[in-house]
């Protein structure tokens, strides 16, 4: 199965949403100082005409911002976009898979799949960007490690991926052998047993690794971290179950020693209660304060992000 990049669980996705108004708002506030100094020499400027008449470098560039609620409008406004929309309607009635991966590649997107072995039949008409997610209670070690090598030799980039193994507690070398022969931005472990010492070991060696998502601070092991040179963000799902005398902080703050993380995101949700979780909360961000970060909400998501001052 094949969906859009639009999953509210996926980190990549939350961050490049924009629509299409916003854009519109900046590109007239931008104009209108140039429309107001050149109509004396130029004549009468409309913004659509400056619009339509800006480089179809500019225009790949904003298109890439563009939601999926807010890209037809613009393809029915520009002219210029109309190839576009043409092959989102051929898509719905003929699906050319190969005419869309190329629009898509083009533009930075990137297109969700789900880890099953039906996926490996149709790679080669893919786009180079794919977001990976489960695709069910099938998702043994064997499944997830025949989909990884099929992505890796058909050379994908990975922008997100999120791992749900049913059973984790075989032997993960396999899968970790596979995990360095890809290129990642964001990893998330969402299988319910620990990020074992295979898979710890191959973060390093993961291309392009920026964020990393796990359940606790205590699942991954000291130095691990700091090896991994391109990760700038690290999230704990479950970082609000740990009992207060634990001090998560401390525990965070050791285990992103020497690396260049400067984003901790966490869950605002606790399976202890909603009291107990905000209390912790609130002593993590004070004691986070204490060390130079400071709290972002994001309203839209459910957690918080902490960002170092010197970031």
């Amino acid at each position: 199965m094949i969906t859009p990049c639009s999953s509210p669980g996926c980190p990549c996705c939350r961050r490049h949403a924009v629509h299409i108004h916003e854009l519109h708002d900046a590109f007239e506030s931008s104009t209108d100082a140039a429309i107001d100094e050149t109509t004396s020499c130029l004549g009468s400027i409309t913004r659509s005409a400056a619009f339509e008449t800006m480089p179809p470098e500019i225009l790949d560039r904003i298109v890439q911002y563009v939601d999926d609620e807010s890209i037809l409008p613009l393809c029915h406004a520009l002219p210029y976009f109309k190839y576009i929309s043409t092959a989102m309607f051929d898509f719905a009635q003929r699906f050319p898979y190969e005419v869309y991966s190329r629009i898509i590649s083009k533009h930075g997107g990137n297109v969700h799949v789900y880890c099953g072995k039906e996926v490996l039949n149709y790679l080669g008409v893919l786009p180079d960007v794919l977001s990976v997610h489960p695709g069910g209670k099938n998702d043994s070690t064997t499944a997830w490690t025949k989909f990884l090598r099929g992505l890796a030799d058909a050379k994908k980039r990975i922008r997100c991926c999120i791992m749900d193994i049913v059973s984790a507690k075989g032997n993960l070398d396999e899968i970790a052998r596979q995990l360095t022969r890809l290129q990642i931005q964001y990893l998330v472990w969402d299988t319910e047993d620990d990020l074992t010492e295979e898979i710890q070991e191959a973060l390093p060696r993961i291309s392009g690794l920026s964020y990393l998502g796990v359940h606790l601070p205590t699942d991954i092991g000291e130095n691990i971290l700091s090896r991994c040179l391109n990760l700038t963000e690290v999230a704990f799902a479950r970082l609000l179950e740990l009992e207060h005398s634990a001090d998560p902080v401390a525990c965070i703050l050791r285990l992103i020693k020497g690396s260049r993380i400067h984003k901790v995101w966490c869950k605002t949700l606790s399976q202890h209660g909603f009291m107990y979780g905000l209390e912790l909360l609130e002593t993590i961000s004070t004691d986070f304060l204490k060390h130079g970060w400071h709290k972002e909400i994001h309203e839209d998501e459910d957690r918080v992000c902490f960002v170092h001052r010197h970031a």
